[in-house]
């Protein structure tokens, strides 16, 4: 189930479930109202279910829209595990299940996810990469692994590269850290 954890400028905290597409902002017949946000537009931004993934957009929104402290101007944005976006003055986290419905999880995460099994039935084939091989930004040298589709992060958790293109960025939902995704 992908949702949000919607943090208002005063700092409450709530969660919605995403389905289809939800249109954010200050005006009371948006799907994710934002009401008490002076600095989010009337119709801020726009999140649509398309497959199993969910992509980002601003609808001319007078301050813009943020990912990850990034303003994507006209761009539609994919969105992945742990994305921040910052639209006015609230902040919203994705929690996306992506396409393999399992949310990522490295070692030592609380429930013990179903990629933490299949990393474990399958022994080391997910971090079999080319160790301090560079391609992240901050990357390699701090413990970053480059596997076929996947980058273990140094804090242990797997970050899929399956639908992103050599030097894209892919963003650690634990520690934050970015990498980018390295060429084939």
């Amino acid at each position: 189930m992908a949702r949000l954890i919607v943090t208002s400028p005063e700092g409450r905290q709530t969660e919605r479930e995403l389905k289809g597409t939800v249109v954010v902002g200050r005006s009371k017949d948006c799907d994710l109202p934002l009401a008490g946000d002076v600095k989010a537009s009337r119709n801020h931004c726009k999140i649509e279910q398309r497959g199993s993934e969910f992509v980002l957009s601003d609808m001319g929104s007078a301050n813009g829209t943020r990912v990850n402290g990034e303003k994507i101007g006209q761009r539609i944005v994919p969105l992945e595990e742990g994305d921040v976006i910052v639209v006015g003055g609230s902040k919203l986290e994705f929690h996306g299940a992506g396409a393999s419905g399992a949310e990522p999880s490295g070692p030592g995460a609380s429930g013990g996810g179903i990629l933490d099994k299949v990393k474990g039935a399958l022994g080391g084939v997910f971090s079999k990469g080319k160790g301090g091989g560079g391609g992240g930004v901050g990357g390699g040298a701090d413990g970053a692994v480059f596997g076929d589709k996947t980058i273990t992060c140094s804090c242990g958790a797997v970050l899929s590269t399956a639908a992103k293109s050599p030097g894209q960025k892919v963003g650690c939902p634990r520690c934050r850290k970015i990498y980018a995704v390295p060429g084939k």
